[in-house]
Formats: C-alpha cells, sequence, structure tokens
C-alpha cells in the first residue's frame, strides 16, 4: 500500500514537472512571438540570425522533441546553395516549433519541400530549437517576377518595411553599396513591393554580415 503510495506520487510529480515546464515553455514562446510581431528591418534581421542560408527545401517533417516527447516540432531540411552567415555546409537540418497538427499559440512559418528560400535562423536554443528572424519575415521565397522575368525575395509581410528605420545614404556610404543595391535600400518596400532580385538581396546580406556593428539607421 505504501509502495504503491509512494509509486502514484512520484507519477504525479513527473507528471506536473512536465506539465509546468511545458506551460513555461509554451508561455515565453507566446511572449516571444509578441517581440517578434513587430517589424524587423534588414539589418536587424542579419545580426540577429546565427546563420543565413540560401538553398532548396528537401524535406518537411512533423514530429516530436528528442529530448521532450510532448513537444511537437517540425523538422526541415535545405540543401544549401550558399551560407549566407555562420559555417559551411551542404545541408542544413533544423528543428522547429510546432507542427501542422499544432501550432500551439505561436504562428510559425510553414515550408513546404521544392521551394528555394533564404532563412534568417536564430541561434539554436537550449533545446535545438530554431526559427527565422521575426517569424515569417525571416523567410523568403523565390518567386518569377513574370513582367521583368527576374527572381525575386519576398518574405511572409511582402517585404513590408524590410528596410524602414535605415537611413540609406549612410547604409551606402558605410557598405560601398551599388546603384542597384542602393535602390533596393531606397525604396522600403523593396522595389515597390514587388521584391529584391536574388543577385542583389545576397549581396546586401553579405555587406550587411561583413558590418554587424555599424549604427546604419
Amino acid at each position: 500500500m505504501t509502495k504503491n503510495y509512494y509509486r502514484v506520487n512520484l507519477y504525479l510529480s513527473i507528471r506536473s514537472a512536465r506539465i509546468a515546464f511545458l506551460l513555461s515553455f509554451i508561455t515565453l514562446l507566446s511572449f516571444s512571438g509578441l517581440a517578434n510581431s513587430r517589424s524587423v528591418n534588414f539589418a536587424e534581421m542579419t545580426s540577429h540570425a546565427g546563420r543565413i542560408v540560401h538553398g532548396r527545401v528537401v524535406e518537411v517533417r512533423d514530429g516530436v522533441h528528442p529530448l521532450q516527447e510532448h513537444l511537437a516540432v517540425t523538422f526541415i531540411k535545405v540543401q544549401v546553395v550558399e551560407m549566407l552567415k555562420g559555417g559551411a555546409a551542404r545541408e542544413v537540418t533544423f528543428m522547429q516549433y510546432g507542427n501542422s497538427t499544432n501550432q500551439y499559440l505561436v504562428h510559425q512559418p510553414k515550408y513546404q519541400v521544392g521551394e528555394e528560400v533564404v532563412l534568417f535562423l536564430y541561434p539554436e536554443s537550449k533545446l535545438g530549437l530554431t526559427s527565422p528572424v521575426g517569424q515569417g519575415q525571416g523567410k523568403f521565397v523565390v518567386r518569377h517576377d513574370p513582367r521583368s522575368g527576374q527572381r525575386m525575395l519576398l518574405n511572409e509581410h511582402l517585404n513590408r518595411a524590410l528596410f524602414a528605420r535605415l537611413d540609406a545614404a549612410r547604409v551606402s556610404s558605410k557598405l560601398a553599396l551599388t546603384t542597384t543595391e542602393r535602390e533596393a535600400v531606397v525604396k522600403p518596400e523593396g522595389r515597390a513591393g514587388a521584391g529584391v532580385d536574388v543577385t542583389t538581396f545576397r549581396s546586401l546580406v553579405r555587406k550587411f554580415a561583413a558590418h554587424p556593428k555599424s549604427n546604419l539607421q
């Protein structure tokens, strides 16, 4: 009787600890989501990202956290075209909180196999989780402009305020921008909301990443 009593109490204690952990974790992510809902500009995005990868999504898989069985996650694998920030790699696999059946309280970007993307990924948390900076703001998808035929990058916010709060003249001077790069930065909507062409975008990432502590605002 006594043994059963202690077993039940031990089970309830472990279960309560797990529930408390998950609730605190979800609450933390909720507040993080609210913080990330504000617009982040290109300089902030580049600075906050631990890795910036240009590549193609080759796998999207629902699962659970390997160490937290009650934590739903999505595993995303990207075949790398170029690592714009972070160590060299042929493939990048990362684990994002929530999945297609349970997004919990936080909206997270979704992925499709075959998408060509540029992802600004936060440094991984202690649990190995990451996601694009500013949620959907840090996930850019390559789209073809039917008028120009160019390959353009747009995020889920249609590049709204992508270059907001930046001093275009200061950016141009400090980073030695080309005419095309300067035109993109001058227009906060990223060429009137039509996106930024892939070549220009990647060049801007490299230049911003090379000057992380510059005052560009």
